[in-house]
């Protein structure tokens, strides 16, 4: 019999599903698989619907009031954009438009359900941290045959982005490497070997996607995690177990670049140089080579001076054009406006801020600001005192924030999952919420 609490548990499930389904997006993939996210949370949301019918009535989660000016600002914000692109451009919404409208309604959604299962259950959060971790499927690459590898030039294994790989890796490492922090401290050796290998083998993972934004948004995630750590351990800062830990720390990437496929190493090096990567193309090597002729191309290598280029002028050149365009329309280009094109199809802004602007208008831009206010400052304090989930949550946000001022991700939706979970995570008194505790 399908009762209340039945119906409940089938939206957490299909919810969970959801989440660990974000990583499978390939359009090559059959409907249903490529969009099983998106169906998981309708069936959830339709399932929260019929369990508040059931008698007797379920609380509605608080929602406070700068969440709710929050969702009314980004709602409306939008619609007086595109009222008035529509009103003075002589704009149409396509189909393109239209589903751009149902994004954002899902990403409300993803608000309204999380706020609802989390009062409902405040283990859903952990739980929601641990079926992120689906990304660690990508490790079969390191486990099967040379064709997985050589078809990727950036690894972008079930998504059509690798960038997309890249954003949903900075969750799963933030979580896997504060659990590792907290197994070793609590000398929960499994746990600590197991969550490192998990680390390094994602962090290797995130250097193939050749995602440039990612690298620096899990770089000050990691950074600002260990420099929490470290505050919290200050009066044994030298002890044999934080000198450890701090050296098992900077080797990751090390180990991670080192378990990388060969040819894909020549690959992360030239997205960082492109002195190199022209080097390596005009030249057809490969540094990596286990013979005589690695020894030939590393000397010949070492007599080059190659520069670091981490920046990017086609986004530059993006943003310039689309800040124009607003300061002629500072109300927004709304949902109907044409991506511009410089050459390399029509794009937006890559700028999550910018696009922002772009779509919903400076009204929509100040709801997501609120509401990425709100989530931070309410998990911010435990955070800050080391516990597992908030800090997983706060950290990732960071990260996911910092790599959106270089990519459209205004209806990202694992950033939206993170920011609910944020904004209505429930407080909690153990020091640091184990996952053991379930």
């Amino acid at each position: 019999m399908f009762t209340k609490q039945r119906i409940f548990a089938m939206a957490e499930w299909c919810f969970l599903a959801a989440i660990a389904f974000l990583i499978v997006r390939n359009n090559e993939y059959p409907w249903v698989l490529k969009r099983a996210s998106d169906i998981f949370i309708f069936i959830s949301i339709l399932a929260t619907l019929v369990a508040y019918r059931i008698p007797p009535r379920a609380p509605l989660p608080k929602f406070s009031k700068t969440i709710v000016w929050g969702i009314l600002l980004l709602c409306g914000g939008g619609a007086l954009a595109e009222i008035i692109t529509l009103a003075s451009h002589s704009a149409s919404l396509s189909g393109e438009n239209i589903l751009e409208i149902f994004r954002f309604g899902e990403v409300i959604s993803i608000l309204f359900l999380s706020g609802v299962l989390l009062s409902r259950n405040s283990l859903f959060a952990k739980k929601a941290a641990v079926v992120q971790l689906s990304t660690l499927t990508y490790a079969i690459v390191f486990f099967s045959p040379d064709y997985f590898a050589t078809e990727m030039y950036r690894f972008q294994l079930f998504e059509n982005w690798p960038s997309n790989i890249g954003y949903y890796l900075i969750a799963s490492i933030t979580m896997l490497f504060i659990w590792w922090l907290i197994a070793f401290e609590e000398k929960k050796r499994k746990t600590a070997i197991l969550t490192y290998l998990g680390t390094v083998v994602l962090v290797a993972i995130m250097l193939w996607t050749q995602s440039r934004a990612s690298w620096v948004g899990i770089t000050l995630v990691l950074i600002l995690i260990m420099g929490t750590w470290a505050f919290r351990h200050r009066a044994n800062i030298m002890s044999r177990a934080s000198i450890t830990i701090a050296i098992l720390f900077i080797i990751i990437p090390i180990l991670s670049f080192a378990i990388l496929p060969c040819y894909s190493r020549n690959l992360v090096i030239g997205r960082i140089s492109p002195d190199f990567r022209a080097y390596f193309l005009d030249n057809e090597t490969n540094i990596c080579q286990p013979d005589q002729s690695a020894i030939t191309e590393i000397t010949a290598l070492q007599q080059k001076n190659f520069s670091v280029q981490l920046s990017d002028n086609h986004r530059t050149k993006l943003w310039t054009i689309y800040w124009n365009m607003l300061l002629d329309r500072p109300w927004g280009l709304g949902i109907s406006y044409t991506p511009i094109d410089i050459g390399a199809g029509p794009q937006g802004p890559h700028n999550t801020p910018l696009e922002l602007l772009a779509l919903t208008g400076p009204l929509g831009l100040a709801g997501w600001l609120m509401l990425l206010g709100a989530g931070i400052k309410n998990i911010a304090g435990r955070a800050m005192r080391f516990e597992h989930i908030p800090l997983y949550l706060f950290a990732s946000l960071i990260g996911l924030f910092i790599a959106s001022f270089f990519d459209n991700m205004s209806t990202f939706r694992l950033m939206w999952i993170l920011l609910s979970l944020a904004l209505f995570l429930p407080p909690h008194n153990t020091p640091h919420s184990n996952l053991s505790e379930e």
